[in-house]
């Protein structure tokens, strides 16, 4: 979590701010990545793009692709 570039960092890092307040833009706030949520998201996206492959093959074999 890079700190430093938040608009609410003015010099030092202070434990009384809160770096993920709703209140702030999304791209301005800043959350911790760590490795849990990257680990998740990566077998997410495995996991979904696995599942969908059989029945989209399905699909586009009766139906086939859109002209």
């Amino acid at each position: 979590m890079d700190k430093k570039t938040s608009p609410l960092y003015n010099g030092t890092i202070s434990p009384d701010i809160d770096w993920a307040s709703s209140e702030l833009p999304i791209g301005q706030r800043r959350l911790s990545y760590g490795v849990l949520e990257k680990s998740l998201t990566f077998a997410g996206g495995f996991v979904g793009s696995m599942a969908l492959t059989f029945p989209m093959n399905l699909l586009l074999s009766r139906f086939g692709a859109h002209k």
